[in-house]
């Protein structure tokens, strides 16, 4: 397996398991009564079971990795999910917004970004944050491509060291 190969696969792993996790959760608030003094029957899940049509499948799948991605290219969530990544373990908050030079607050609001689309999670008992394997393959994916692209540069513009026309 290529590089390029084990970066899509974790990227398509964790977001898998994100998309598993937000249904599960959303069934589980469908089916739960919230007044069961007026109402004895849980509530229908009509709707999560309208999922298993492929074509919703298939957007519900899209969405959650065009939303991955905006999160992630963003350059401030990137540069966070860089940062949690070579540390390869749970960072503290406080620490993690030092070393990207954010306030505390904004530190937090680029974590939920990227906690929502399934690229970071918290720690919440250790008031930390860590990358996740789709997070971790995000970055390695950026990373590959960003390196070819570099090579490509040096390869065909003029000038550069090592490049045609030089």
């Amino acid at each position: 397996m290529t590089p390029a190969d084990a970066a899509v696969e974790a990227l398509a792993a964790g977001l898998w398991r994100r998309l598993r996790d937000v249904v599960l959760a959303a069934e589980r608030l469908e089916r739960f009564n919230f007044a069961p003094e007026r109402d004895p029957a849980p509530p229908s899940a009509d709707w999560i079971r309208g999922l298993m049509d492929d074509a919703a499948l298939t957007g519900s799948a899209l969405d959650l990795v065009r939303r991955a991605s905006a999160a992630g290219a963003d350059p401030v969530n990137h540069r966070v999910l860089s940062l949690l990544v070579a540390r390869d373990d749970a960072i503290p908050l406080a620490e993690l917004a030092r070393a990207v030079g954010l306030p505390a607050l904004a530190a937090v609001e680029r974590v939920s970004d990227l906690q929502q689309v399934g690229l970071a999670r918290r720690v919440l008992e250790h008031g930390a944050v860590a990358a996740t394997a789709a997070g971790r393959g995000w970055v390695r994916l950026l990373d590959l491509v960003a390196a070819r692209v570099a090579a490509e540069a040096r390869a065909g513009l003029p000038g550069l060291s090592g490049g045609a026309g030089a």
